[in-house]
């Protein structure tokens, strides 16, 4: 039997530096979020509604009027409506009326 022992203090305290440098912290490797570059505006359109479904974090046919009200609101602050169709798009991601949708954007 062999035991080797190893002073590894300074090897932990540069691990430390490199996570508080990098930010790493205690985030794994694979929760970071990746970056999406769309290919048209209608890719860029999808994601930004998706994306802002999904930061709600509770899925569409479980939200409550207010909670897609607030959706609407987050899209609205970003612009998304000024494009032709997106009431629409909106309306099915959301499982909502378009004339909700005309709805909730008249509350802001």
């Amino acid at each position: 039997m062999l035991c080797v022992n190893i002073d590894i203090t300074q090897v932990i305290a540069m691990k430390d530096f490199l996570e508080a440098y990098i930010g790493g912290g205690d985030k794994r490797v694979d929760s970071y979020e990746t970056e999406h570059f769309a290919t048209s505006i209608e890719d860029l359109v999808y994601s930004t509604i998706k994306k802002t479904i999904s930061d709600a974090g509770i899925p569409p046919e479980r939200m409550t009027p207010e909670e897609k009200m607030a959706v609407v609101q987050s899209l609205n602050s970003k612009g998304i409506f000024m494009l032709k169709g997106v009431v629409s798009q909106v309306a099915d991601m959301l499982s909502v009326s378009e004339n909700t949708i005309y709805r909730y954007l008249n509350k802001n």
